[in-house]
């Protein structure tokens, strides 16, 4: 993966679909897990459930180093601001 605007992200990291389905303490539960057997990023997509940033910002406020990537953020789920 590499660095991405000087964030180190490592080589490898969790692509998972899981959390749009979890409920919130599950979850955090769940990525403080992944953090301390050393994945250097997770990576999350925007699908039914959870707006995209909100879940970036929960899962980062969840731990302390991992990296937080959304791997997918509709566009259609946000209009332009005139």
């Amino acid at each position: 993966m590499g660095d991405i605007d000087g964030v180190n992200l490592g080589r490898f990291g969790v692509w998972t679909f899981d959390f749009e389905d979890q409920p919130a303490a599950l979850m955090r539960d769940s990525v403080q897990e992944l953090e301390g057997l050393g994945w250097g990023a997770i990576w999350v997509p925007e699908r039914d459930g959870r707006e995209a940033m909100t879940h970036a910002g929960f899962l980062l406020a969840s731990t302390e180093r991992i990296g937080v990537v959304n791997g997918i953020a509709r566009i259609w789920s946000r209009e332009a601001r005139w």
